[in-house]
C-alpha cells in the first residue's frame, strides 16, 4: 500500500462519490480511479460497490476505514508532539565563515546576536572557502559569511553585501618600499609576491590591477592563510595584498611588516548568504540585520592599524 493510495481511500469514503473525491484531493476523477484499483489489486479484495452515481464501501473497506482513521489520529498526535519539542528546543543559528573573518569580525556578530538573543545557540563553522561552500550548498549551514570581489564576472554564491573593504599592501618592515605612502602596481614590477591560492576570487582581482602594466611581480610562494602570507613577509619572503583587517591583525600579533595601501584599489565585499529567506526564518532575519547594522563599524574597527 501507498499513501498516496490510501489517502485516495479516505477521501472516497469520506465524499461518497469518486468525482467529489477527486476534487477533495485535487486530482482527476481518473486518477482517483487508478489509485483505487491499484489498492484494490494490493489487498486483493474490492473495496467498493458501485450503485448508481454513489459508491458504497464493502465490509472490508469499512472495516480498513477505522484502521486508517486509528493512523491518521497517531499522525496528528506525532506531529503536536513535534511542534511542543520544537517549541521548548533551544534556537540554533550555524554560521559558516573563512579563517580570517572568524578572527573577530564574525565573533563580534555573534556577540551582538547573543545580546539580542540571549537563548540563541550558535555554532560558527570556520573551513576554507571550497568546504565551506559545500556545507552550505548542502544545508548544514544556516548563514554563510564571506568576501566577495565586487567585479567578479559571476558571484561564488548569491549573496548580499554588508560592508566593504580594500586589499592593502604588506611589505617586509626594511623594504625599500616601506617610506612610500602608497604602493601601486607598478612598483612592484618583477618583486617576490607571496600569493594566495584559496582565494580565488581575490587572485582574480589582483591580475586585474596588473593587467595594463608591463611588469609584473614574481610568486614565490603560495599559501591558503592571509595571515601566513603577513607571516611570510614579516621574513622578508616578498610582498604580499590582503585584506585590511588580516594587515591590522598581523600588525597587532607582531609581525615585522609595513602595511600601505594599494593603488589602484582593490574592493571587496563582506557579505552574507541565507539558507532560508530572512524574512522566513526570524532568527536567521536578526543576523542579517545586525550585520547590515554594526558590519560597516566593525569592519573599520578592526581594519584600523594600532
Amino acid at each position: 500500500m501507498q499513501l498516496r493510495q490510501i489517502e485516495a481511500f479516505q477521501a472516497v469514503i469520506d465524499a461518497g462519490t469518486f468525482s467529489r473525491a477527486a476534487a477533495r484531493i485535487r486530482v482527476s476523477q481518473p486518477t482517483i480511479s487508478k489509485l483505487i484499483a491499484a489498492l484494490e489489486r494490493a489487498l486483493g479484495y474490492t473495496l467498493f460497490e458501485r450503485h448508481g452515481g454513489r459508491v458504497v464501501p464493502t465490509p472490508q473497506a469499512l472495516a480498513l476505514h477505522q484502521e486508517v482513521q486509528r493512523a491518521w489520529a497517531g499522525i496528528d498526535r506525532l506531529t503536536s508532539v513535534a511542534q511542543a519539542l520544537r517549541a521548548t528546543a533551544p534556537a540554533r543559528l550555524v554560521i559558516g565563515t573563512s579563517p580570517m573573518l572568524a578572527m573577530g569580525f564574525v565573533p563580534r556578530l555573534i556577540a551582538l546576536l547573543r545580546a539580542a538573543r540571549p537563548d540563541v545557540e550558535v555554532v560558527l563553522d570556520t573551513d576554507n572557502l571550497r568546504p565551506m561552500i559545500e556545507n552550505f550548498r548542502s544545508g548544514a549551514i544556516d548563514v554563510l559569511v564571506i568576501t566577495q570581489s565586487p567585479s567578479a564576472a559571476r558571484p561564488i554564491v548569491v549573496s548580499t553585501p554588508f560592508a566593504s573593504g580594500e586589499l592593502a599592501c604588506v611589505l617586509p618592515a626594511d623594504h625599500r618600499l616601506a617610506a612610500a605612502r602608497a604602493i601601486t602596481a607598478a612598483d612592484l614590477a618583477d618583486e617576490p609576491f607571496i600569493g594566495l591560492a584559496a582565494v580565488p576570487s581575490a587572485r582574480r582581482s589582483i591580475d586585474r590591477a596588473f593587467e595594463h602594466q608591463s611588469g609584473r611581480p614574481r610568486i614565490v610562494v603560495e599559501v591558503t592563510s592571509a595571515l601566513s602570507a603577513c607571516m611570510l613577509a614579516a621574513e622578508g619572503m616578498g610582498i604580499t595584498l590582503v585584506g585590511d583587517m588580516t594587515a591590522a591583525r598581523a600588525i597587532q600579533a607582531g609581525a615585522g611588516i609595513v602595511v600601505r595601501p594599494f593603488r589602484p584599489a582593490v574592493p571587496y565585499t563582506i557579505d552574507y548568504a541565507t539558507a532560508r529567506p530572512p524574512d522566513e526564518a526570524p532568527l536567521i532575519g536578526t543576523f542579517c540585520r545586525l550585520a547590515r547594522k554594526h558590519g560597516p563599524a566593525l569592519h573599520a574597527a578592526l581594519a584600523r592599524r594600532a
